[in-house]
């Protein structure tokens, strides 16, 4: 949708507020709703007023606590957004978005180990959520242990074997584990369909030397 198409959405949805005898729940939907467009909009502050009315009225609109928690981490609130996706996955545990919020808000404290938890149990629940898997990645590399992260990616590309960014991920994080023969064995599956690319050769180089250099080392 284009930013006039947000905005009329918005008019539309403050005119039926008009209507007579709403159910409660309905309207704070419907300020959930307006909350949406407002954050698609950039308009932080506006979509924050919105989804603070939505649980004004109904404190268990587990999906306006999410659009609270997000809008608290576009606005680098991370403390705060941590609140509001607590309460979105106590009221929604089958939220997946809700685990992942919370997950980015405890990466944005620095609590790498209470975030690779939370993004985890995002992915217990859709594992096809890629942006779950690529911030699952990005907390891996700053633990220093990359298990986890394997594991979901592995587990996602048993379902799209030919998502080549996936794979290389894969690759790279199988370096990290010292598992050079899987990362020669990954970047062949990219490069068995794309012989020209570097970066699945350059991968490749880099774990064939480290190979020789563990041989060399053990030998």
């Amino acid at each position: 949708m284009t930013s006039k198409q947000y905005l009329k959405a918005i008019d539309v949805i403050e005119s039926i507020f008009k209507t007579p005898e709403i159910p409660v729940h309905h309207q704070s939907n419907l300020y959930r709703l307006i909350g949406d467009c407002f954050a698609k909009l950039s308009d932080n502050d506006s979509a924050k007023n919105a989804y603070s009315k939505a649980v004004d009225i109904d404190p268990y609109a587990s999906k306006a606590h999410i659009g609270l928690g997000t809008v608290s981490l576009l606005m680098n609130n991370n403390d705060v957004a941590v609140l509001h996706f607590q309460r979105a996955v106590s009221i929604a545990p089958q939220d997946e978005m809700a685990h992942l919020g919370l997950g980015l808000a405890f990466q944005g404290m620095g609590e790498l180990n209470e975030a690779q938890n939370w993004v985890t149990k995002s992915l217990e629940i859709d594992s096809e959520n890629s942006a779950a898997l690529y911030s699952l990645v990005k907390i891996a590399y700053g633990l220093k242990s990359f298990e986890a992260a394997a594991e979901a990616v592995v587990k996602y590309l048993s379902n799209h074997p030919h998502d080549y960014n996936m794979l290389f991920t894969l690759g790279g994080l199988q370096y990290q584990m010292g598992e050079y023969q899987k990362v020669i064995d990954s970047m062949r599956e990219i490069i068995k369909i794309d012989p020209m690319d570097g970066k699945a050769h350059a991968l490749i180089k880099q774990a064939e030397q480290a190979m020789e250099q563990a041989k060399s080392q053990n030998g």
